[in-house]
């Protein structure tokens, strides 16, 4: 009797050694694997191939020392999780929907940006590598990598770029992402904000033998075709679909084949406006209730049958109420290579920017007088009113392409002489207020 009885009491103490709480198993305080929103490491036990094609189940490394709760249970501390940044924004303020920037002379980085502040006197800059803002003073905010950049929305936040073939529309200030948005249509595609807010894009779509424009949301879904028709063969070299969204939101005029017409935000036709020429195009707002529009002068094409619309356009300030549109600058082939970019008035003076090539002479006229600055026989685009002044994309055929600004009499200022300046945005809408 006495010797089954040690026998029984060593049993039990070797199974008791044996026992105690184990990780994983219900009462454990061991916690159980876990993975992060954005991280694809994962705590807790992780399997092991071992020799012979097996595989075992080893418990995590602890990170810090065990803690012992009896003679016979160890627990471990939970170990630490490899984690990545899921935030919308890099440490340096610029979002990571768009490329990383690289680095500007002189930029402060965009987690240094006064959004509260930013409005219509800001411009945003596309230079080969990066996106950056201009203050009013000239300081430069660098507030993300390049990206093919298609309107800034009023507000100064959100940016609308082309990634993979689509639409995103980004916030630069929290990062956040609004798309993807699909050309709804082949052919050549062109997009701009609505206003006033921005809150919803239109596109265009252009082939030779049919324009189509539609508003569209943010989240891709249509929300009114204002026009989708064919091009006369005898018109397609004139017209291509051009517009200007209505500042109030309730509106949207637009030229194409089918002339100068207003129609509402849903596509229903108000009523034509006369056209004062040829294959016109709407550039853009001269004041709140008139628009800019530039057209092959009649006179000039009748004289001139053999040349193609690219020559003897004209400028003109056209009234939406459909009133006689007041021509703004001279009809004149001298000068006006490729069509007409954009007018801006600037005191008194009305400036015309033509597209054209920088070593046939002036693209700019002041007044319709040709000028001679060197930026200003070769510039590349009229951006919009700042201090007072048109602000303009230009090149000094020598170093480089740059932001100038430009004063009533035609003395050129540069505005970035270390930053080399593809595109410029603004959302000041009128040429003339």
């Amino acid at each position: 009797m006495g010797a089954r009885l040690l026998a029984a009491l060593v049993l039990a103490a070797i199974l008791g050694g044996c026992g105690g709480n184990r990780t994983g198993d219900p009462g454990s305080t061991t916690a159980a694997p876990t993975t992060d929103a954005d991280s694809t490491t994962t705590s807790g036990s992780a399997a092991t191939t071992v020799p012979g094609g097996s595989t075992s189940s080893s418990a995590p490394v602890p990170t810090t020392a065990a803690v012992t709760t009896s003679s016979t249970a160890t627990t471990l501390l939970p170990s630490t999780t490899t984690t990545t940044d899921s935030s919308p924004l890099r440490p340096d303020g610029s979002p990571r929907a768009l490329p990383e920037p690289t680095g500007e002379p002189g930029a402060l980085p965009a987690s240094a940006v006064p959004w509260s502040e930013v409005d219509a006197s800001w411009t945003l800059l596309r230079t080969e590598e990066n996106l950056v803002l201009l203050a009013p003073d000239d300081t430069l905010y660098l507030v993300a990598g390049g990206a093919t950049v298609h309107d800034w929305a009023p507000g100064g936040r959100r940016v609308l770029v082309e990634q993979d073939g689509g639409l995103l529309v980004v916030d630069l200030a929290s990062g956040a992402v609004e798309g993807p948005i699909v050309f709804p249509a082949e052919g050549y595609g062109r997009a701009r904000f609505t206003r006033p807010t921005g809150r919803d894009v239109v596109v265009a779509t252009q082939r030779l033998d049919r324009s189509r424009l539609e508003v569209l949301r943010t989240d891709g879904i249509s929300y009114a075709l204002i026009t989708d028709h064919e091009v006369p063969p005898e018109l397609r070299m004139w017209y291509a679909v051009t517009w200007v969204y209505g500042l109030d939101g309730m509106s949207v005029t637009l030229a194409d084949s089918e002339g100068i017409r207003r129609h509402t935000n849903r596509g229903e036709l108000l009523w034509s406006l006369p056209s004062p020429g040829l294959g016109c195009r709407v550039l853009r707002w001269w004041t709140a209730d008139t628009l800019l529009v530039a057209c092959t002068d009649r006179g000039y094409a009748e004289q001139h049958p053999e040349m193609p619309p690219d020559f003897g356009w004209r400028v003109w300030s056209v009234p939406l109420d459909g009133s006689p549109a007041r021509a703004l600058s001279p009809s004149t082939d001298e000068g006006a290579y490729g069509g007409v970019l954009d007018g801006l008035r600037v005191g008194t003076k009305v400036i015309i920017a033509h597209a054209g090539c920088c070593y046939c002479g002036s693209t700019v006229l002041i007044d319709g007088i040709l000028q001679d600055d060197p930026f200003l026989t070769c510039l590349q685009d009229l951006i919009g009113l700042r201090n007072g002044k048109a602000l303009a994309v230009a090149s000094d055929q020598q170093t480089g392409q740059y932001l100038v600004e430009i004063d009533a009499g035609g003395a050129v200022r540069v505005v970035t002489p270390d930053l080399a300046v593809l595109q410029a945005f603004s959302f000041a809408d009128l040429g003339a207020p």
